[in-house]
């Protein structure tokens, strides 16, 4: 009973990934006087059922990032089962694997994408990068840097993969908007690059209009929609580019949840400001206040996504792409919940790799 109290009181329930609790949960039932053999049993047989699936998707995601050969470039963050990780907490069901895998490498690319805007570039490289994903072009791509011009390569070669995919299953040419999709998100980058070049502080509200984009959760759902929408069209992906809100909601608690854990980590490498700096300059407020309002606001965005879950959505909106909404949230939380579990891979972080994707649970 204490330690059942003890991660109550850690996260709520709500918050937690359905995997990990599922584990943790299956070593508490075990001492249970009244627990049933049986049923535990069967959970344990579920449970590595399922994860013999993901192994599977690891060992894909491992030899796609190989082949890139990011670890090349000291610059890019190299974190192929730490993105797996995002995409698997957002949806861990064995009917979504391609999907899974498929938004696990939009997350990488998001990841190593971000290092070069952030990190890497000049703004006047920046700016052309931007135009080339604008256009969707490569044939002048000679123009950019090597580590800049390979992240390009990797990020138009695997999106151009996807649509393919999905042309080739579902008969939908989704490219425009995946297009579409990464032109508004490295416009957000550079608008990021140029306040940190100028030195300017946006204020907070201009800053989260942005980086609700930048953080990445707009793309990496929309790949997810465009597995599990039960009708692809025009007019049903407009609907998740167009961001309903209970995708912004979510994205707002991996912005904050991010920030409030990585900044002054990212500070450090280089990085753009933050959430934290932008409401301090703009409120006159100590960073201990600052915290305060960001914890609260991340609870006002759970209370608007509790209540957007059971609205009414199109009949092509299944409910998996909403519970992939929440799932988003979540990982944000246990990934950041005890530092940068992203860039910097924590114990915590390794630990649940192990138990969700490597060592079985014990029948």
């Amino acid at each position: 009973m204490a330690r059942k109290v003890e991660r109550a009181l850690d996260m709520p329930l709500r918050r937690r990934s359905n995997r990990s609790e599922a584990r943790w949960f299956m070593d508490i039932y075990e001492q249970d006087p009244a627990m049933k053999p049986n049923l535990l049993r069967l959970a344990k047989l579920d449970y590595n059922f399922v994860q013999s699936h993901h192994r599977t998707e690891v060992a894909q995601m491992l030899r796609w990032s190989s082949d890139l050969r990011v670890e090349r470039f000291e610059v890019l963050r190299d974190r192929p089962l730490e993105n797996y990780l995002w995409a698997n907490i957002m949806a861990f069901e064995p009917l979504w694997g391609y999907f899974r895998v498929a938004t696990a490498k939009i997350a990488f690319l998001v990841t190593i994408i971000d290092d070069c805007y952030d990190i890497f570039g000049t703004i006047e490289e920046l700016e052309l990068l931007t135009e080339f994903i604008s256009r969707w072009d490569i044939s002048e791509i000679d123009k950019l840097p090597t580590v800049i011009k390979t992240t390009y390569l990797a990020l138009y070669n695997s999106t151009n993969e996807i649509a393919y995919q999905v042309m080739r299953d579902r008969g939908v040419n989704v490219l425009p908007h995946l297009k579409m999709m990464w032109a508004k998100h490295c416009q957000g980058y550079l608008r990021e690059a140029r306040w940190y070049n100028s030195g300017s502080l946006p204020a907070y509200e201009e800053y989260i209009d942005v980086s609700t984009n930048t953080i990445g959760s707009f793309i990496m759902l929309f790949t997810y929609f465009l597995g599990m929408a039960s009708c692809l069209s025009k007019e049903t992906m407009d609907f998740a580019c167009n961001i309903p809100p209970i995708l912004y909601n979510s994205s707002v608690v991996v912005r904050l949840n991010n920030d409030l854990s990585t900044s002054p980590y990212e500070l450090a490498r280089g990085d753009n400001f933050k959430a934290v700096q932008c409401y301090q300059n703009q409120h006159g407020v100590s960073e201990e206040e600052t915290r305060e309002a960001m914890w609260a606001m991340v609870d006002e965005a759970w209370k608007n996504m509790n209540q957007q879950e059971f609205e009414e959505y199109p009949s092509f909106v299944p409910r998996n792409f909403l519970e992939a909404c929440l799932g988003l949230a979540r990982a944000s939380h246990f990934i950041y919940q005890y530092g940068d579990g992203h860039a910097l891979s924590n114990k915590e972080t390794k630990d649940y790799l192990m138990s969700l994707l490597i060592e079985p649970v014990c029948i």
